[in-house]
């Protein structure tokens, strides 16, 4: 069974938009709740730049990447798993 590897970057984006949306709902916990001082700001300032520089960094690198390349799985165990071919050849008969 071959898969593509853009599936892996879907799921990378998902896992990145819920910590994007952590971190807006902690900056926000932060300004709202928090005392605006010297600290805070650096802190929040310091957070938000680490995560731009490594959203940087990690576009850097997947960018060079062919995302229509497969990886194939379960080729040596002997396991067939249906691929799109074969469920598009699939016929359903309803049950009474």
């Amino acid at each position: 069974m071959t898969v593509p590897l853009f599936i892996f970057l879907i799921i990378y984006l998902v896992l990145m938009g819920t910590c994007l949306l952590f971190s807006l709902w902690n900056i926000y916990h932060v300004i709202r709740f928090g005392t605006l001082n010297f600290h805070t700001v650096l802190t929040s300032f310091i957070f938000v730049t680490g995560i731009i520089i490594i959203l940087f960094f990690a576009y850097q690198n997947l960018k060079g990447i062919n995302w229509h390349q497969g990886i194939t799985i379960f080729e040596g165990l002997g396991i067939e798993l249906p691929g799109p071919e074969s469920i598009k050849n699939l016929q359903f008969s309803p049950k009474l």
